[in-house]
């Protein structure tokens, strides 16, 4: 559901809200191996998820934008495409686990050291700066502004 309008004009911005927040329950409730009966609430309103849903308006305008052009991100997703691999979703459990690694080897369901493994191995492979809080944060952001995982 979208906002209440007050005024005729206000109608197709709370349309588009409404229809932004089911596609993206539709998409975060999809059926993977992780979720194989996913549970669609019976009732949705966008100020629930309006977090989500304007992390990916900046997906978007990152992406009209041009500024991916120079981060790792595709190229990361290209990798893991080709070597049939998972190193986006290390990743975001990494980032999503505030750089703990027992808490990101528990959401990917790894050993710890295979999460230091794999942050080691794409650091160096990728050149990515771990240290460098502006290149977590725009990875980060990066992660979360496109389609949810």
């Amino acid at each position: 559901m979208g906002g209440i309008a007050e005024q005729i004009r206000e109608l197709p911005r709370f349309r588009t809200e409404a229809v932004c927040t089911l596609q993206y329950l539709m998409r975060q409730q999809s059926v993977t191996r992780d979720n194989p009966t996913p549970q669609l609430p019976a009732a949705a309103v966008f100020e629930d998820y309006w977090t989500e849903l304007n992390l990916l308006e900046i997906g978007k305008y990152t992406a009209d934008k041009h500024l991916d052009k120079f981060d790792v991100i595709d190229t990361i997703r290209a990798y893991d495409a080709t070597h049939h691999t998972d190193f986006l979703i290390t990743l975001r459990a990494y980032f999503d686990s505030n750089a703990n690694v027992s808490t990101a080897a528990g959401r990917v369901h790894v050993h710890g050291d295979t999460i230091r493994y794999r942050i080691t191995r794409r650091t160096e492979e990728f050149h990515i700066d771990f240290d460098d809080p502006t290149t977590r944060l725009w990875l980060w952001l990066r992660l979360v502004s496109t389609d949810p995982m």
